[in-house]
């Protein structure tokens, strides 16, 4: 059978995307778990920047009163509440969103409710492996943090700090995307071959291992389409700008300012639908590259791309 490409990678993913669209309902619910690939740990990088870890000190909480200290504790505990009902939902639609993928990639029929209930018995699994993915990214960029704050005031010269801060975000952004692919083949082989913890740990760290490079080129593919999008958002945005524009026009006009916080508040609805569109297309794309990738290196075995150019150069 020929070599998969990413070309097909993507074009399946997109045309399995646009087809079912039902899967954008999980790929916005499954955004508050992270997103697959490079996006999702460049989202987080930014903490490096931070040269201290600020710690918030309520020390008004205890002198509130009784009848107000309650009340806050009854809208903390209300709050962790969704917290905990957000989560279980993005896991268990992030796990069936893999599900739906796989079959309609496999040109099976898509049953939203088996996709569902076969992900609520996968759950404590897919749990686990996005807290530790959780937890080794941000011990990542903790560290990485701590580093670039000792290189910065370390008093080097500049040429030498300079490449240590390269070689440190290299490595660092090295790690990140590791990590993101590695638990992405876990989620995949605990969701699809229903295998335990353990074991789809074992096997996605053993697939990464031996598709380290198809994973980084993934990551860079994916990475150049988020790009392309938020190129896109950033025409959508001003675009979306035009029926608050015209309102604030008839305000000017007429005098009935009324209509200048009627513009807002339906300019500030449409950056919301706009952003949960396009975070919710997104997720669901890369989601199910991700799952075309690992169906074939599961199936079949993926080579790096970069290694056959290469290797078309020197037969050359």
């Amino acid at each position: 059978m020929p070599e998969p490409t990413y070309r097909q990678a993507l074009s399946h993913a997109w045309h399995t995307v646009w087809h079912h669209k039902i899967l954008w309902i999980l790929g916005l619910l499954s955004l508050f778990v992270g997103q697959f690939g490079a996006n999702d740990f460049i989202g987080k990088i930014w903490m490096v920047t931070q040269r201290t870890l600020v710690i918030n000190k309520f020390h008004g909480v205890f002198n509130l009163g009784l009848t107000a200290s309650i009340a806050l504790i009854w809208i903390g505990a209300i709050c962790l509440a969704l917290c905990l009902l957000v989560l279980v939902v993005s896991v268990i639609s992030q796990g069936a969103l893999i599900v739906g993928a796989a079959e309609s990639l496999n040109n099976q029929n898509l049953n939203f409710k088996k996709a569902w209930h076969r992900s609520t018995r996968h759950f404590w699994a897919l749990l686990a492996i996005n807290a530790l993915r959780a937890l080794l990214i941000t011990v990542v960029v903790v560290i990485t943090g701590l580093l670039w704050t000792l290189i910065s005031f370390s008093g080097m010269p500049m040429i030498l700090n300079t490449i240590l801060s390269i070689l440190l975000i290299s490595i660092a952004l090295f790690a990140g995307l590791s990590i993101t692919s590695w638990s992405t083949y876990s989620l995949c082989y605990s969701i699809l071959d229903g295998k335990g913890l353990t074991s789809a740990i074992k096997r996605g760290w053993s697939v990464f291992h031996h598709h380290l490079l198809v994973s980084l080129e993934l990551n860079a593919l994916l990475l150049v389409t988020l790009l392309i999008l938020c190129a896109i958002f950033y025409g959508l945005f001003f675009l979306s700008a035009a029926p608050a524009l015209i309102l604030w026009f008839i305000a000017g006009i007429t005098g009935y300012y009324k209509l200048i916080t009627i513009g807002l508040i339906l300019w500030a609805g449409i950056l919301f639908l706009l952003v949960a569109f396009t975070g919710a297309l997104y997720n669901t794309f890369s989601t199910t590259a991700w799952t075309y990738l690992f169906l074939k290196m599961h199936n079949e075995g993926v080579a790096s791309r970069i290694f056959h150019y290469f290797g078309k150069i020197f037969k050359k």
